[in-house]
């Protein structure tokens, strides 16, 4: 997990779309509340960092309407006795997220690029285990392409629904 937290209780374990986990606020190691915002893939074995929460807290509560994650109340540690009455409500991103492998090898430093039609809509290099994630600005259909080596372009159309992180693996 990028951010190392000594306690989550109910802001953990949340999951938005059809795979991540999402960790959001907590305690951290030195006692103080945190606005990180935090998932975890799964089936990727790989976490994503997203938009900070406004009020740092920990101990809150959380659910997921629709596309949104609310977070609601919370403790202000570190031994404050402070709490919130904070609701504050996360529209869950439109994100595409996955893995370029080459011969069933992870493969770094590629530009992963994702279209509308003809309209460059992002890109990203992949991370030194061949991952990237892209937010997109609405649901929709798009196209990635990353080329891998010598030329060599692997694609993929992938359906977007609203609020959602869809994982698509790009492969040669």
């Amino acid at each position: 997990m990028p951010t190392a937290r000594g306690m989550v209780n109910a802001m953990g374990g949340i999951a938005c779309g059809n795979n991540p986990v999402f960790v959001i606020g907590g305690q951290t190691m030195t006692g103080m509340a945190t606005n990180a915002n935090e998932a975890y893939i799964p089936s990727l074995n790989h976490w994503i960092e997203r938009p900070l929460m406004p009020t740092a807290r920990g101990e809150g509560g959380t659910g997921i309407v629709g596309s949104q994650l609310f977070v609601i109340g919370g403790g202000i540690p570190p031994n404050s006795g402070l709490v919130t009455n904070e609701n504050e409500a996360f529209q869950c991103s439109n994100t595409v997220a996955g893995d370029v492998s080459a011969l069933g090898m992870p493969v770094s430093g590629v530009e992963v690029a994702v279209s509308n039609g003809s309209t460059l809509i992002g890109k990203t290099l992949t991370d030194s285990q061949g991952f990237y994630d892209i937010d997109l600005p609405a649901p929709g259909i798009y196209t990635l392409s990353a080329t891998i080596q010598l030329g060599l372009t692997v694609s993929a159309t992938v359906y977007i629904p609203p609020g959602t992180v869809v994982v698509q693996s790009l492969s040669a």
